[in-house]
């Protein structure tokens, strides 16, 4: 592994780095506090012995801490305050994405906020390409109805097919819905896969659930902050979101709903009354307040995209430059500009991490929620790749701060493994050529014998 100051992270769409701005503005009510309560300490230790001035600071110091130690739902001065840098953040959040600040529902992460967005459905339509938490979801009970008794039947049925370039087959959608005996409960497609990047016609899926009066769900998880991102504008009933995608805390999501589908919402947990009933359990204030720092300066940055995707187009012209063979799926169509999905020709994505790691170059084979194991994606089978491209399928990600050469340092260990092979590939056919060659010399000279 190289030293820390030669890594260089590729890998934004798992998580991304916290962003400064957000350390500093998670800290920044606290550290307000702790220096007016200090500057109180330090005149008393002017005015008194130093002894008197030492305990006044750390007297301070204790105060400043349970100044912000508030629980959220309680009734007293800590917890108005606590209270109120959630009202601000729901507030900042509910602007940014053009919702109601009732309709924001903090949860514990983006898996969370999907759960709670498919809870208590019983039969619901998702895309082949979506997050695992949306197409690993039980049925609250499998005996609830006939129809799921036999559940990989069932869920083939209400998976959506995506076309060769990763977008989801609307047409196909509008068949399911229009040849399904009773409307499904909802309709579940993310706005971006975190794989390949590929945008999905959003507001297109919108106008067909609406058209057949479903509810429909978008997972944005990778969206926001890379594409301009608004639940009015899309026309969805529920939007997906997690703060570390973003730069942010991780540990901390949200479910954007407008006010009906607020009104549909069953619980997934239970036993307290925050966020209105919807998400039992204490607020991590501190996760919250930087997951609204965090998005306000990304939806600041959405300008910046064609730099980015700049950037990216031009790795991907020289990676087909330096590697034949090579595939990028999505290519022909919108994709995130942060995001690469490729397909080496010839080396499995398990040695090409295992190499890239070795060289401090992070980056992922998919899904890192799948990760431990390097498993073929669901996403590429979906647009046609064979079991064994999608075995040599690699994900690079990265963002505004990542490391300049980062993408450079990437094409060449991928160049110089790429040249290894092929000086691999030459010595093995000199190697058999001459034992070839030698085996015709070896029978000449018997044929001659046998003659004489």
């Amino acid at each position: 592994m190289h030293p820390a100051a030669e890594t260089f992270y590729l890998d934004e769409n798992a998580t991304a780095p916290l962003r400064d701005e957000v350390r500093a503005g998670m800290q920044a009510e606290m550290q307000a506090e702790m220096q007016e309560e200090m500057q109180a300490g330090q005149q008393a230790g002017q005015q008194a012995e130093m002894q008197a001035g030492q305990q006044a600071r750390q007297q301070a110091r204790q105060q400043a801490v349970w100044r912000d130690t508030g629980n959220a739902s309680s009734v007293h001065s800590f917890g108005r305050r606590a209270r109120a840098k959630i009202e601000a953040a729901r507030e900042c959040i509910a602007q940014k994405l053009e919702a109601s600040i009732e309709g924001i529902v903090f949860t514990g992460s983006g898996s969370e906020a999907n759960a709670l967005a498919l809870h208590d459905k019983t039969r619901f339509f998702c895309s082949k390409a979506e997050h695992a938490s949306v197409l690993e979801w039980q049925p609250k009970d499998k005996r609830a109805t006939p129809e799921i008794a036999t559940q990989s039947l069932e869920r083939e049925q209400r998976l959506v097919p995506l076309l060769h370039t990763g977008v989801v087959d609307v047409k196909a959608l509008q068949t399911m819905l229009d040849d399904a005996p009773s409307p499904p409960q909802l309709v579940s497609v993310m706005a971006a896969n975190n794989e390949t990047g590929v945008v999905q016609p959003i507001e297109t899926i919108a106008e067909i659930c609406r058209a057949h009066a479903v509810p429909f769900h978008c997972d944005a998880t990778q969206a926001v902050g890379r594409l301009p991102v608004s639940l009015k504008a899309w026309g969805a009933d529920m939007l997906t979101l997690s703060a570390h995608k973003l730069g942010g805390p991780q540990g901390v999501g949200a479910l954007v709903c407008t006010t009906e589908a607020r009104t549909r919402l069953v619980p997934l947990l239970r036993g307290g009354g925050q966020e209105g009933g919807l998400r039992a359990g204490t607020e991590n204030v501190t996760a919250i307040v930087g997951f609204a720092t965090a998005l306000n300066f990304a939806c600041q940055e959405l300008a910046r995209m064609g730099e980015m995707q700049a950037k990216r187009d031009a790795f991907e012209q020289e990676l087909r430059a330096r590697i034949e063979g090579v595939r990028v799926a999505g290519f022909e169509v919108s994709r995130l500009a942060n995001t690469s999905c490729f397909v080496h020709p010839r080396l499995s994505a398990e040695v090409l991490l295992m190499l890239c790691d070795g060289e401090g170059i992070a980056l992922s084979s998919g899904a890192a929620c799948s990760s431990g194991k390097v498993a073929p994606s669901h996403v590429l089978r979906a647009m046609g790749f064979d079991e064994a491209s999608c075995r040599r399928a690699i994900r690079v990600s990265f963002g505004l701060r990542t490391r300049e050469g980062a993408l450079d340092a990437l094409l060449d260990l991928l160049a110089r493994k790429e040249n290894s092979e092929k000086r691999d590939e030459t010595r093995m056919e000199t190697r058999m050529e001459t034992r070839m060659e030698t085996r015709m010399e070896t029978r000449a000279e018997k044929r001659g014998e046998a003659v004489a």
